[in-house]
């Protein structure tokens, strides 16, 4: 990623660079995108989703973390629905929409606990739609907005008194949409010295030349005569001014001009996405100047950094430019073979990936097809422009897809402008230079699921560090996590095989630590989303069309056959942590004792039972010296440690199934166990039994368990005919496509029984990085009587 080719002629500015790839490398990026099914939802549907994780420098599919977050948050904050998902189930899942949900805009978000280190504003995030139409809608008819905000940004950053400046703007209103002005830039006399008008999405520029003693404000004037005045920041006394101009096809022109500092060199060192891309000096002329010539063949597709370094080497200006992407684009093709169907027909979907270069590309896709209505509006980010564009800008973009097509001189005007007012880095210089691989909180799941936790002493309520804690979810296969508390209490448990809502036992051995309060840590970010949803108005044309959609949903829920709740549970190696037994017995093949203590003296000659004073101990024989250990053994309960033998020795032995014992010193990390006696339930429930209550017994949701998305066969005449009703509106749903060598993979799928226009969209990524996406139409009509 890093070169030091090229870079002696300054060496300070080589340690910026290698601290720039130190930075990266000890804080490698992950980005995100998920693929919905659709935007807009009904209360009480469910949500499907496929989430691509890429490297977030060189954007090729990355398996850092092996666990993602994702949840639907109003407009609190407040989360409705969360789930964790297994990256290495290949990501895709499902959102149970609470029916209880209120109508509105909700906020979807996704992230990695790694991901959690950094600005919540690195989280994947795109706007849901959600009506409920048994609670009273909020019906509204559109108004002309009048409220805007609006925000300056002087090009690199700064005005300068004396030096004339671009000056970006834009000015959004409540809903993020640009409005759409004309205007003027007065001075404190009221003169007029600038004119300017919106380009795009509320976004335009002006050039600024500001005054020593002069006030600005700008004037905006609507198409709907909305009236607004803004003042501009203000201008400094001295420093530097930054100008690039864009209009060669093969070089871009970096312009510098300073007042009031001293004419030295400046560094212009340009990056994408923290590889250093290029880097000059260039020393400043009588008149203050400086001019730099970046190759654009130097420049990485997506958004390149530009940051100019002063002689002492700290970063005095800054500007962003955007390289549409070509090389790196997914060329996505799907066509059916009919463009009308009837009811219940077949539809054969072929779909095509290619390179840049029009050859077959392998790919992972996930594929979605809904009919489009009224309220589905079209999705205006896909994941080429997350990757290479919103990814890697502060705020939400409007209408990020507009910047990917090839719109000439007004496309290249439009992005460069979008560049301007939302110029932002995933990262300070300040640290960077100071502390380019300072600690981080928290891990990457690069093995599965963590359970974080906390332990505190009960007395003092201070962090506990140092002790040895063990968490068990009950279950038929035994499983089993020890953790010693780090210096702040900290506690991580791996349990790669949690999934679904289980019952865990946090505990310390209370034989020798009895005196501590656990606490299971929510792994789900506390961050507030960077995208706030807006309150939903639903116009009056729009009530027939809702309540349709409603009583279709009623209908197709009351007749939904089994199969629609299909789980895909996960493959999980069913053995014990501690492998095969040295014995095992079933005590359903022995004469069964009312007692615990007649089933191990009479049956289980590995386990000594003795008694000290009024209480029991275990001790195992060692298989290997023939002697028993001197210490107890780890005494398991559907794999939850018992300390108490006291406990185990009352349990009711009709409840237990089986007995294992390892009959041998065993090791977990630095820890050892004389042996391992282990009872296991009929159903692994812990039926009957009391877990000590200086435990921690809590209910706990882990790894979402996949469901499988039904879609009707109708391949006889029979199914074809049938009075069940088929009013899907999602009609497929298939989060992982592969396509060929070729580029090439078919697809199959029946259309239901409401008539209308349906819309295919396909999401997909190649192993090389290249991403991509696609839409097709097709009509279902009724069939000619």
């Amino acid at each position: 990623m890093f070169s030091i080719k090229g870079w002696a002629q300054n060496v300070l500015l080589s340690d910026i660079g290698q601290k720039l790839h130190a930075a990266a490398s000890h804080a490698t990026p992950e980005k995100l995108f998920v693929h919905t099914d659709r935007n807009y939802y009904l209360a009480g549907e469910t949500l499907w989703f496929k989430i691509y994780q890429v490297d977030g420098i060189t954007h090729q599919p990355f398996s850092l973390s092996k666990v993602a977050c994702v949840e639907v948050l109003d407009s609190e904050n407040v989360p409705v629905v969360q789930a964790k998902v297994a990256m290495d189930q290949g990501g895709g899942g499902s959102l149970a929409l609470p029916s209880s949900m209120a109508a509105g805009k909700y906020v979807l978000r996704a992230y990695t606990n790694w991901m959690k280190n950094f600005d919540a504003a690195y989280f994947f995030e795109k706007s849901i739609t959600v009506v409920n139409t048994f609670k009273p809608l909020a019906q509204k008819e559109p108004e002309v907005s009048v409220d805007y905000m609006v925000r300056f940004f002087p090009e690199g950053g700064h005005l300068v008194n004396g030096l004339q400046s671009k000056v970006a703007f834009q000015a959004v209103d409540a809903q993020g949409k640009g409005g759409s002005f004309v205007g003027a830039v007065v001075n404190s006399k009221n003169d007029t010295v600038a004119r300017f008008y919106t380009h795009k999405f509320g976004i335009g520029t002006f050039q600024l030349t500001p005054e020593v003693g002069q006030q600005y404000r700008a004037v905006f004037k609507g198409n709907q005569g909305q009236l607004m005045t803004r003042p501009l920041p203000e201008a400094q006394g001295s420093g530097v001014v930054l100008q690039l101009t864009d209009t060669h096809p093969d070089h871009v022109s970096v312009a510098v001009t300073t007042a009031g500092v001293n004419k030295a060199s400046y560094s212009l060192l340009v990056h994408t996405r923290q590889m250093v891309q290029w880097v000059q000096t260039q020393s400043v002329d009588q008149q203050g100047t400086a001019t730099f010539l970046l190759p654009k063949s130097k420049l990485a597709e997506g958004i390149s950094h530009l940051t100019l370094f002063n002689a002492a080497n700290q970063p005095v200006s800054e500007r962003l430019y955007f390289k549409r992407p070509q090389a790196q684009v997914l060329n996505i093709k799907a066509d059916t073979d009919r463009r009308e169907y009837t009811s219940r027909s077949e539809v054969n979907l072929q779909v095509t990936a290619q390179s840049f270069l029009n050859a077959g590309q392998a790919a992972q896709l996930s594929v979605a097809v809904y009919r489009l209505d009224s309220l589905q509006a079209p999705e205006t980010e896909d994941i080429l422009s997350w990757f290479y564009l919103s990814s890697d800008l502060k705020g939400a973009v409007e209408d990020p897809g507009y910047y990917f097509l090839d719109m000439g001189r007004e496309g290249e005007i439009a992005a460069d402008n979008l560049m301007l007012t939302h110029g932002w880095s995933r990262f300070t210089w300040a640290d960077v230079l100071q502390n380019p691989e300072k600690p981080l909180t928290y891990i990457p799941e690069v093995n599965g699921h963590l359970v974080n936790g906390k332990i505190t002493d009960r007395r003092t309520g201070a962090p506990a560090p140092g002790v040895m804690t063990y968490l068990a979810a009950p279950s038929l296969k035994v499983g089993l996590a020890l953790v010693k508390s780090d210096q702040n209490g900290r506690l991580l448990f791996q349990m790669p095989n949690l999934y679904g809502t289980r019952d865990v036992v946090l505990q310390t051995d209370t034989r020798r630590d009895s005196t501590y309060q656990f606490e299971i840590l929510d792994p789900f970010s506390t961050e507030s989303a960077t995208r706030k949803p807006h309150p939903l108005t639903v116009t009056s044309n729009l009530l027939p069309r809702l309540e349709a959609a409603s009583l279709h949903l009623q209908v197709q829920r009351f007749h939904a056959p089994d199969s629609t709740y299909i789980y895909n549970f996960p493959r999980v190696d069913s053995t014990a942590f501690y492998g095969k037994p040295d014995r095992q017995y079933l005590l359903d093949d022995f004469t069964r004792f009312p007692l615990m203590e007649d089933v191990l003296r009479e049956y289980v000659p590995p386990v000594l039972v003795r008694k000290r004073g009024k209480r029991f101990q275990f001790a195992v024989v060692d298989q290997f010296r023939k002697e028993s250990f001197k210490d107890e053994p780890l005494v398991l309960l559907d794999g939850v440690p018992v300390f108490t033998t006291d406990s185990i020795m009352a349990y009711d032995p009709k409840n237990v199934r089986q007995l294992d014992v390892t009959a041998r010193k065993f090791y977990m990390g630095a820890t050892e166990f004389p042996g391992i006696v282990s009872f296991t339930t009929y159903a692994g429930n812990l039926k009957g039994f009391q877990v000590d209550p200086r435990a921690l017994l809590v209910e706990y949701d882990g790894l979402q368990i996949q469901r499988e998305f039904h879609s009707p066969q109708y391949g006889t005449s029979e199914l074809q005919t049938s009075r069940l009703p088929d009013l899907r509106n999602l009609l497929y749903w298939n989060p992982t496509v592969q396509t060929d060598s070729q580029g090439k993979a078919q697809l199959q799928f029946f259309t239901a029984d409401q008539k209308g226009r349906y819309q295919v969209v396909i999401q997909g990524l190649a192993p090389d990085g290249k991403a991509g996406s696609a839409t097709h139409a097709f009509e279902v009509k009724q069939p000619d009587l």
